[in-house]
């Protein structure tokens, strides 16, 4: 016998609709159910429920599916309580959780035998999704970094308010003639190849930028000690006339050398500020690099170290002009 193959929902809508013409067309249900090769049963009842509904008792409905093992609202309590500590509390050898292992958890503490596409449903029902986590120094103090955001932070907001000073959050990076490959599509089984040169060389960056949305930056061509970090200043005063400073950065030994201090207490309108230790997701200015160096070099293809000044001067400009993008790298951090 030949099997049947299985008729679309949409299908079958159409099959009744021109059921129903036929009908009023003068042909018997017999002859109707010979014509679509069904029971006689089933078009009696398409006739009923037109007779009944009109049009919208023909239309095909969506199926409810299989029901579901377990009610995620019943296991969202349970779940949020198991994936709100590090995988290590269960035993496992790092913090970061996967299906395998929430299925594993769910068993043993629970009892309940769950799928690994019943667990991602459930996940996704009750707010989860799957993530790559901020990288945060085991050396961080989590108490200092605490009070910078209760206590430092709003302090120096507040006093920028008063002395009508202009804040900015400074840092500094290297970009590598090796670049940040990316991803691109591709047919399935034919890995694309994107050509790179395989000279060695970086160019390093300077940059500071405000929650108002302003973007500076210097690409010196030697390394940045503090007599480069001292010239860097010097632009930022020039940039910004007459109005005081608020530099806020890291606790690098060029920020903090006897050189340093010496010109920002000459300059008498100029105050420097240290984030906690090991606290770069504190500072705003890191959203340049990551969008530097993901996206506007992404792929650079450039071959020489010259080059590759050049090209990251015109990216940064290209950055500068984007006020929005420059005030969310602030938002994303503190509230302004």
């Amino acid at each position: 016998m030949r099997k049947k193959c299985p008729v679309k929902r949409e299908s079958l809508e159409s099959m009744r609709i021109r059921a129903v013409k036929a009908r009023k067309a003068g042909m018997t249900v017999e002859g109707i159910a010979k014509m679509f090769g069904v029971h006689r049963g089933s078009v009696s009842r398409w006739l009923t429920q037109y007779s009944r509904s009109g049009a919208t008792g023909l239309r095909a409905k969506k199926s409810s599916g299989r029901p579901k093992k377990v009610d995620c609202k019943v296991l969202a309590p349970q779940l949020t309580k198991i994936i709100r500590w590090p995988a290590t509390r269960y035993d496992f050898e790092n913090p970061l959780w996967n299906l395998s292992r929430v299925e594993r958890v769910v068993k043993t503490h629970l009892g309940v035998k769950l799928s690994k596409t019943t667990i991602w449903r459930s996940l996704r029902d009750i707010g989860f999704s799957c993530q790559k986590p901020e990288r945060r120094a085991l050396e961080q103090d989590p108490v200092a970094r605490q009070k910078w955001l209760d206590i430092e932070w709003p302090k120096i907001r507040l006093d920028a308010k008063k002395k009508r000073a202009v804040i900015f959050f400074e840092d500094e990076s290297t970009v590598s003639l090796s670049p940040t490959v990316g991803r691109t599509w591709a047919r399935i089984g034919h890995t694309p190849t994107v050509r790179v040169t395989g000279n060695r060389g970086s160019v390093n960056v300077i940059s500071a930028v405000s929650p108002s949305g302003k973007l500076l930056f210097k690409v010196p061509r030697g390394t940045v000690n503090s007599d480069e970090f001292i010239l860097f200043l010097k632009q930022v005063l020039k940039e910004v006339p007459r109005k005081r400073i608020f530099m806020i950065l890291d606790r690098g030994p060029s920020h903090r050398s006897k050189k340093v201090a010496s010109f920002v207490e000459s300059t008498g309108r100029l105050e420097l500020f240290f984030l906690p230790a090991y606290s770069p997701e504190l500072n705003p200015d890191e959203f340049v690099w990551e969008r530097l160096k993901k996206v506007e070099l992404k792929a650079h293809g450039v071959k020489t170290k010259e080059a590759l000044r050049s090209k990251t001067i015109g990216k940064m400009r290209g950055m500068q002009s984007k006020k929005a993008l420059i005030k969310s790298f602030s938002r994303r951090v503190y509230v302004t």
